[in-house]
C-alpha cells in the first residue's frame, strides 16, 4: 500500500516539473539582472546543499534510464515544454478543465518549415535576461566573491544553453522525412493486382507509415507504376494487407535481388494491424547515449544548418 501511494505521488509530482524548471530559471535572473536575492547563503552552504543533488542525479539518470538519458538531455526537453505545460498544468490543477485534446494528424505529407515566433517567444525573453545576467556578474566579478558568482555565472550559462537548444527545438526543420523509420527483416508476399501472376515471397527491410522497401528473389516481377498488395507478417502473429504502387526500384549488383519502394495508398481494415508490426520493432532512433559531450558541436552544428536553410 505504501509501494503505491509512493508510485501515485511520483506520477503526480512529475506534472508540476515544470514550475521546478522556472524556479530554476528565475532564480538566478532574479539575482544577476534585478539584484533580488531568493536566499542568502554563503558559497559552502550552497555547495554543500546543491552539489551532491546536482551529481547524484546526474548518475541515477544514466542508471536507471541504461544510459538513454542523461542531466543534459532531460534538463534540455524539460526546458523545451516549460512554457508549455505550466499554464495548462495551473488550470487543471485549479480545476479549470481546458478544451478537448487534438490528435495530430500523422496523415499529412511533409511540409516546409515555417518560425512559429509566438512559441518562441518565451524562450526568447528568457535567454535575453540570461545574457544580460551574464554581462551584469562578469561586470561585478570580484575576489571577494569569486566563488559565489562564478556559481551563479553556471546556473546562468548552463540555463542560457537549455534556452537555445529549446529555441531551435521549437524552430524545427523542414519536415521531409518520415517520422518513424524502422529498418528489420519481416517476411512479406508481394500480389500484383490487375492482371498480375501468382505471388512473390521477399522481406522488408524498412517500414514507415506511408511506404516500404520490399526486397523480392523470385516470383513476378513488378514495375514501377504496379499496383501490388503486400501482406506483411509481424511478430505473435500479427498480419496486414496493404495495397499501394511501386515507386521505384533498384537492382542489387550481387545477389540479383531487386528493392521494391511501394507507397501504400490503402490500408482496407489493417491499420490498426500495420501500426502494431511497425511500432513493435526497435526504432532506427540512438537507443543510447555513448558520451554526454559535444556541447559546443550541438551549438555550431544547429547554427550551421539554420544559416544554410536560409540561403536556399
Amino acid at each position: 500500500m505504501c509501494w503505491w501511494t509512493g508510485t501515485s505521488w511520483r506520477t503526480v509530482i512529475y506534472w508540476y516539473s515544470p514550475i521546478k524548471n522556472l524556479i530554476y530559471i528565475l532564480s538566478p535572473l532574479l539575482f544577476a539582472v534585478f539584484a533580488l536575492p531568493v536566499f542568502k547563503c554563503n558559497w559552502l552552504e550552497l555547495l554543500v546543499f546543491w552539489l551532491p543533488m546536482y551529481l547524484m542525479q546526474d548518475v541515477s539518470l544514466k542508471l536507471c534510464s541504461k544510459k538513454t538519458i542523461s542531466n543534459k538531455w532531460s534538463g534540455i526537453y524539460e526546458t523545451s515544454v516549460m512554457p508549455h505545460l505550466l499554464i495548462p498544468i495551473i488550470k487543471e490543477s485549479l480545476g479549470i478543465s481546458l478544451s478537448a485534446f487534438k490528435v495530430t494528424d500523422k496523415t499529412r505529407k511533409a511540409q516546409k518549415h515555417s518560425a512559429d515566433i509566438r512559441s518562441m517567444l518565451p524562450f526568447l525573453i528568457l535567454a535575453l535576461l540570461s545574457v544580460i545576467g551574464i554581462v551584469r556578474v562578469l561586470l561585478i566579478l570580484d575576489r571577494a566573491h569569486a566563488i559565489s558568482l562564478l556559481i551563479l555565472l553556471f546556473w546562468l550559462v548552463r540555463n542560457l544553453y537549455f534556452l537555445i537548444l529549446s529555441i531551435f527545438l521549437v524552430d524545427g526543420r523542414d519536415d521531409d522525412t518520415e517520422p518513424v523509420k524502422v529498418r528489420d527483416f519481416i517476411p512479406v508476399t508481394l500480389d500484383v493486382l490487375y492482371g498480375g501472376e501468382g505471388s512473390s515471397a521477399g522481406i522488408t527491410t524498412e517500414l514507415t507509415e506511408h511506404n516500404m522497401t520490399v526486397y523480392l528473389d523470385e516470383g513476378a516481377a513488378p514495375g514501377i507504376g504496379d499496383h501490388v498488395r503486400v501482406t506483411v507478417l509481424g511478430q505473435n502473429g500479427h498480419q496486414a494487407r496493404v495495397d499501394g504502387v511501386v515507386t521505384g526500384i533498384r537492382e542489387a549488383r550481387r545477389s540479383g535481388s531487386r528493392a521494391h519502394t511501394v507507397e501504400i495508398l490503402d490500408f482496407g481494415g489493417d491499420r490498426y494491424e500495420y501500426w502494431e508490426i511497425l511500432y513493435d520493432q526497435i526504432p532506427s532512433l540512438p537507443q543510447s547515449l555513448k558520451r554526454d559531450f559535444g556541447i559546443v558541436t550541438h551549438l555550431w552544428q544547429n547554427i550551421a544548418h539554420r544559416v544554410a536553410r536560409t540561403r536556399r
